[in-house]
C-alpha cells in the first residue's frame, strides 16, 4: 500500500502553543499536511471545509473544550482519528473522554512524540481500510463473544456518574489487564513520583 500524506488538525487556544506546533512541523511536510485552530468553534469550521485524517486537541479550552470538539468529530467525521492532549493524569475529565479518544497524549510533549503516536494510528487506520483486508475479514465465519468484564467496563466508563474506584475494581478482576494497566501507569510517560501497585 502506497504511503500518503495525512491531513492533521491541531486545536489549542494558546497562540504560543499553536506557533510552536507550526514551527515544529518543519521536517514533517513529507508525511503531514497540517492546519491549526485557536478554538473549538474554529476547528469545527475547518472540519466542515475538508476531511482530516486526525484531530489533535488540547483538553481545556474556553467555550468549547477538547472533549466537546472530539464529540463532534466522532459524530460528524467518524473516520478521523481523535487525540487528546492533557496535563494531569488525575484530571477528572479524562474518564469522560475515554469513549471518544483513540489515544491520550500527556503534555508537555514535542512534535516527535506527537508524530509517532498520531502517524502510527493513521497508518493502522489506512491498513484497516485496505480492501484486501476487508476481503479477508468478510471470510471469517464466527467471531468470539466480547468478555463480560469488557462490557461492564465500557458501561461504567460511559456512565454519567463513572467512578474511578469502580473502574479500578473491575480491572482488578482480570490479572492480565491489571498487569498491563499498572505497567502503563508506572511508565515514565506519566511521570508519577510514587509507584502505583493496584488498579
Amino acid at each position: 500500500m502506497e504511503k500518503r500524506l495525512h491531513a492533521i488538525l491541531f486545536v489549542d487556544d494558546d497562540p504560543l502553543v499553536l506557533t510552536g506546533l507550526k514551527q515544529s512541523m518543519e521536517g514533517y511536510e513529507d508525511a503531514w499536511w497540517a492546519d491549526f485552530a485557536g478554538s473549538g468553534k474554529e476547528a469545527l469550521v475547518k472540519l466542515a471545509g475538508r476531511p482530516f485524517d486526525a484531530v489533535v486537541t488540547d483538553m481545556h479550552m474556553p467555550g468549547m473544550d477538547g472533549i466537546q470538539v472530539l464529540e463532534t468529530v466522532s459524530r460528524e467525521r467518524p473516520g478521523a482519528m481523535r487525540f487528546l492532549l492533557y496535563e494531569s493524569p488525575n484530571d477528572v475529565h479524562l474518564l469522560r473522554s475515554t469513549p471518544l479518544v483513540h489515544q491520550m497524549i500527556p503534555k508537555p510533549c514535542d512534535m516527535e512524540k506527537i508524530y509517532g503516536v498520531v502517524e502510527r494510528a493513521c497508518l493502522l487506520r489506512d491498513l484497516l481500510s485496505d480492501p484486501r483486508l476487508g476481503r479477508v475479514i468478510s471470510g471469517i465465519k464466527t467471531l468470539p463473544s466480547a468478555p463480560v468484564l469488557y462490557n461492564k467496563l465500557v458501561k461504567e466508563l460511559q456512565s454519567e456518574d463513572a467512578s474511578a474506584v469502580e473502574v479500578g475494581n473491575l480491572i482488578a478482576q482480570d490479572p492480565a489487564l491489571t498487569a498491563k494497566i499498572l505497567q502503563m501507569v508506572n511508565s515514565a510517560i506519566f511521570g508519577l513520583s510514587d509507584n502505583i501497585s493496584s488498579p
